[in-house]
């Protein structure tokens, strides 16, 4: 089994994360999205030097940010061009996790006759990593209701080789929604989503360090993938017109609350240049992709 992990400038974290990846991974390859000469020699260098104990790592460059779901599959494929692996552990550079779990993660995976999708069922501070997108409303929930997609957050995914092709994530997504389309188009194949339930420490998860929360990047992809997940859950017509009257209501109420709570008109910014579709925003420095 191979690990992929992308890295976005943040040599730091991506060490943290690749130096517990040890057995049942035998390859970790590390995808740099940084686009950046200078964050690129950095990277390379807090990787040089082997860990004890863990798996080797190669870092893939990027020819320009690929987002997230382009991101990985860059690395899965050049892994796949090494050699015929039989599964992918796909993590976030700002998560660490336990050999245990991941062990327990495999053997929850070779314990199933079809392929499955695994993760951890909640991260080090209660956050259930299993959640439910209104396919209406374009809210999550922490528990199934009437018109929900379930999903597996993409933070922490060990993924059966057989559900990478064409991709595993959607290309169309840049970052944030291809982890729900991902748990729809599962869901109409009948692929079950399994989570196993971590230890104390298990599975470390820093989800608000990477994203830029409340930055015109964030805005704009998040109201983006809103938007898109209304044309790829569902189908055309009826089905397709209520999606979209959801999301004509949600979003500018979104927008509203966001900005009264201090995020200025960022929040409107954002949803307007969505609207339109405007070229996307660079992320600033701060804005992983892992």
């Amino acid at each position: 089994m191979a690990a992929v992990v992308l890295n976005y400038r943040l040599a730091e974290a991506t060490r943290r994360c690749v130096e517990t990846l040890a057995a049942p991974v035998a390859q970790v390859y590390v995808v740099d999205n940084s686009a950046h000469a200078e964050s690129t020699r950095v990277l390379a260098a807090s990787l040089a030097h082997p860990f004890p104990g863990t798996a080797p790592v190669r870092v893939l460059e990027a020819p320009v940010n690929l987002g997230f779901a382009c991101g990985i599959q860059f690395g899965i494929e050049r892994a796949l061009a090494e050699r015929a692996w039989d599964g992918f552990f796909i993590i976030n550079n700002d998560a660490v996790v336990h050999p245990a779990l991941l062990e327990r993660m495999v053997r929850t995976w070779e314990g199933h006759r079809g392929p499955i999708l695994v993760a951890p069922a909640r991260d080090d501070r209660g956050q259930p990593l299993r959640l439910w997108y209104h396919r209406i409303l374009g809210i999550v929930l922490k528990r199934s209701w009437r018109g929900t997609v379930p999903y597996l957050c993409g933070a922490c995914l060990l993924v059966p080789a057989a559900l990478v092709h064409p991709f595993l994530f959607d290309p169309d997504f840049f970052i944030y929604g291809e982890d729900i389309e991902l748990g729809w188009r599962l869901g109409r194949t009948r692929i079950p989503l399994v989570t196993v339930e971590p230890r104390a420490g298990e599975f470390q998860h820093d989800a608000n360090r990477s994203t830029g929360n409340g930055s015109l990047f964030y805005e704009y992809h998040i109201n983006r993938a809103h938007l898109l997940l209304a044309r790829k859950l569902s189908r055309p017509g009826l089905d397709r017109l209520g999606l979209v009257a959801g999301r004509a209501l949600m979003l500018p109420a979104r927008a509203l609350v966001r900005s009264l709570r201090g995020g200025g008109l960022m929040p409107w910014i954002g949803l307007v240049r969505a609207l339109r579709g405007d070229s996307p925003p660079p992320p600033g420095e701060t804005e992983a992709h892992g």
